[in-house]
């Protein structure tokens, strides 16, 4: 991703992100992740009025063409199986359902060594789940060279 590019990124979410009224907001991007194939970026939003409300965004993009890689580019498995291993790998997460089945997959990312999707918590609307790369390889498109995105 070029300098211009990055820059434009900052300013579309400069744009999503901005807050009217008496609250706060705060806006944190983080550099993740790289390899000769891609980069990383998380954006975690925190709101704070009467509550702190947190959204985190994840975004991994393809240095050969700059796409936002989808889960469809990541796993092998179907939407189904990939809450499952949303649900396995919970963590602490405070929960509002009772199942994987009412979880939905949002963007995925890459950690060194974890494949991070984002999907619904207790007060948040965008909660990492942080799935462990050897772990769940099997669940994954194979790479096929150096880095995860090489096929």
């Amino acid at each position: 991703m070029s300098a211009d590019d990055f820059g434009r990124l900052l300013g579309a979410v400069a744009a999503d992100f901005v807050k009217t009224g008496d609250g706060h907001r705060e806006v944190n991007i983080t550099w993740l992740y790289e390899d000769p194939t891609c980069v990383s970026y998380e954006a975690v939003v925190t709101d704070r009025d009467s509550v702190a409300w947190t959204a985190s965004s994840v975004a991994t993009f393809s240095k050969r063409d700059g796409h936002r890689i989808t889960p469809e580019e990541v796993f092998s498995c179907d939407e189904k199986q990939i809450k499952r291993l949303m649900w396995q790998y919970r963590g602490d997460l405070p929960m509002e359902v009772s199942s994987p089945d009412a979880l939905y997959v949002g963007d995925v990312a890459f950690i060194d060594g974890w494949v991070i999707v984002i999907g619904p918590a207790r007060g948040t609307s965008g909660a990492e789940y942080r799935l462990r790369y050897p772990e769940i390889e099997k669940w994954l498109i194979p790479a096929k060279g150096e880095g995860y995105l090489s096929r």
